[in-house]
């Protein structure tokens, strides 16, 4: 299907109809056709396959159809265990010749249309991508991470033993591909939503923010990091150390509201994971403000 020259457009009034079929499109999904007007408010269709640059509040960031049993519309799970239509329902995924690789991660970003057969989704198609921004900013903007973040030790090591108590203010909304945020008991006591005070982190040898580890922090998604679907988001500091855990991952299915996030996120370093901090954190509403 041709789109004409490139455009960019809110979804609002963008007749964007694929017809399901059509060779350029989604061959081998019969002949019925889907709107994706208003499937988002940002939508760029300069792109081979349009892009959602903005999401919608709430639960749900996508407004989608779930299409039909054999033919449904929805997006990969974190892991890659199942397709996870619009509505919810979940389809095992046939293992898998032609999915994603550990270098092949466009399902990461991918809402597709599946073919399934008697439960088991055997092919997908791309409808719609969602940009790495869009994602971080519906799942994380504006909000704060709460926990622990290992006490520093001697010789550049740190003490999994010992916690001091921690506090991130995230961004409103990504730069890119990451979303900033700021440790905001680096200096003095961090107040969050629910009126309790975190104390400051210690000054001296215990404090963890020390050489590269600054107050400055970011996450990003890092899909298919060492084998196909090890999806893992990213903290990381300003000298690019970092840490990973995968159960705050969201996947384009959390986007649809059908796969949620896990409860904490434990963080671990890169390589020897005492030789930085690893967290343990709890997603909370915002915004913090000093105390």
């Amino acid at each position: 299907m041709r789109m004409g020259g490139p455009r960019r457009a809110r979804a609002k009034g963008v007749a964007l109809v694929f017809i399901v079929g059509a060779s350029s499109t989604l061959a081998g999904c019969g002949s019925r056709s889907i709107d994706l007007a208003g499937a988002c408010p940002k939508l760029d269709t300069s792109t081979k396959v349009p892009t959602c640059t903005a999401l919608f509040d709430g639960q749900s960031g996508l407004k989608l159809t779930a299409g039909s049993r054999d033919a449904p519309i929805g997006a990969v799970s974190r892991g890659g265990r199942f397709f996870i239509a619009a509505d919810g329902t979940k389809f095992r995924m046939q293992a898998p010749k032609q999915f994603p690789t550990s270098t092949n991660t466009g399902y990461a970003t991918t809402v597709y249309q599946a073919t399934v057969d008697k439960g088991v989704a055997k092919s997908l198609k791309p409808l719609l991508r969602l940009s790495e921004g869009a994602i971080l900013t519906h799942t994380f903007g504006a909000r704060v991470l709460t926990g622990v973040i290992s006490a520093h030790a001697a010789d550049d090591a740190y003490d999994m033993r010992h916690n001091l108590p921690l506090v991130i203010q995230l961004a409103s909304r990504a730069r890119g591909n990451v979303l900033p945020g700021t440790i905001m008991n680096a200096h003095r006591g961090a107040r969050l939503p629910s009126g309790r005070c975190i104390q400051r982190l210690p000054s001296g040898t215990r404090n963890p923010l020390v050489a590269g580890y600054t107050s400055r922090v970011s996450l990003e998604r890092v899909p298919s990091m060492h084998v196909p679907h090890d999806d893992e988001l990213i903290l990381a500091w300003n000298d690019s150390s970092s840490g990973m855990g995968n159960s705050f991952y969201p996947s384009v299915a959390t986007v649809l509201g059908h796969d949620p996030l896990g409860t904490t996120w434990d963080v671990v370093q890169h390589g020897t994971p005492d030789s930085g901090p690893a967290l343990t954190l709890r997603l909370a509403d915002g915004p913090t403000e000093p105390c």
